[in-house]
C-alpha cells in the first residue's frame, strides 16, 4: 500500500525537478566535466584573471592590448559559487558590449561561449557585477578566456 502512494510522489518529484535541472544548463553555465568536452585549449587564450572578494559586488579584468583580437569570450569561476548578473566588455576603441546574460556559477564551472559583435575585436577590459551564492566572506577566482 505504501509503495503505491510513494510511486506517484516520486514521479511528480522527477517531473518537477527535470525542468529545473534543464534550466540551469540553459542559463549558460556548464560543469567542469562539460567544460572539458570540446574545449580545445589551443583555440582559446587566457586573457586575464581576477581574485574577487565574495563580499564585493563589482570587479574588472583588464586585458592588455597586446593580447590580440577575439570573436568569443568565456568566463571560468574557481573556488566558490557566484551569480554574475551583468558583464560589460569594453573594446580598445571605447565601444562597450553588454551581453544579455545572467550567469550562475557553481564552484569550478564555466560560462557558455559569448559571441562578441562584429568581427574580431580588441578587448580592453571586462567589468562584471556579481554576488556570492553561499559564502559572505572569502575569495573566488574568475578567469577570462578568448577565442580568435
Amino acid at each position: 500500500m505504501k509503495t503505491r502512494k510513494l510511486f506517484p510522489l516520486l514521479l511528480a518529484l522527477l517531473l518537477f525537478c527535470a525542468p529545473a535541472c534543464r534550466g540551469l544548463r540553459q542559463r549558460g553555465v556548464q560543469s567542469q566535466n562539460d567544460a572539458l568536452v570540446g574545449f580545445n585549449e589551443a583555440a582559446w587564450a587566457k586573457l586575464g584573471e581576477r581574485r574577487v572578494l565574495l563580499s564585493a559586488e563589482r570587479d574588472t579584468i583588464p586585458v592588455t592590448l597586446l593580447k590580440g583580437r577575439y570573436r568569443k569570450i568565456m568566463l571560468v569561476v574557481h573556488g566558490s559559487a557566484l551569480e554574475m548578473y551583468d558583464v560589460v566588455v569594453t573594446f580598445a576603441n571605447g565601444d562597450r558590449y553588454t551581453p544579455a546574460t545572467r550567469l550562475y556559477f557553481a564552484e569550478d564551472t564555466r560560462s557558455r561561449v559569448i559571441d562578441l559583435p562584429g568581427t574580431k575585436r580588441t578587448i580592453k577590459k571586462v567589468d562584471f557585477f556579481y554576488r556570492s551564492k553561499h559564502a559572505l566572506t572569502g575569495f573566488a577566482e574568475v578567469e577570462l578566456w578568448g577565442r580568435r
